[in-house]
């Protein structure tokens, strides 16, 4: 991957924010006919994330800590910025 770019939902992932990265980043990746878009996650899945997930042969995407220099986001599903502006900082 040249860009790597982490496509990630709010801070807490339930279902919706976490199935809506793994499509946006699968959705970017075909119309770019790229594989630099990732889906990933702010935090651990819950337990029925974790059930959906399994059920329809999904991995649970990659848990990410904090930001660094390197990475790159695009945020989907965020109703509150404030939050997601202290977790965001390098």
């Amino acid at each position: 991957m040249s860009n790597q770019i982490y496509v990630i939902g709010h801070k807490s992932p339930d279902l919706d924010s976490v199935a809506a990265a793994i499509a946006y980043a699968d959705f970017k990746n075909k119309f770019n006919n790229t594989t630099d878009y990732q889906a990933a996650s702010a935090g651990s899945v819950n337990l029925e994330t974790e059930f959906a997930l399994g059920k329809f042969g999904f991995d649970a995407p990659q848990v990410l800590a904090k930001r660094t220099a390197k990475n790159l986001f695009w945020l989907i599903t965020m109703n509150f910025p404030k939050p997601w502006m202290a977790w965001i900082k390098p």
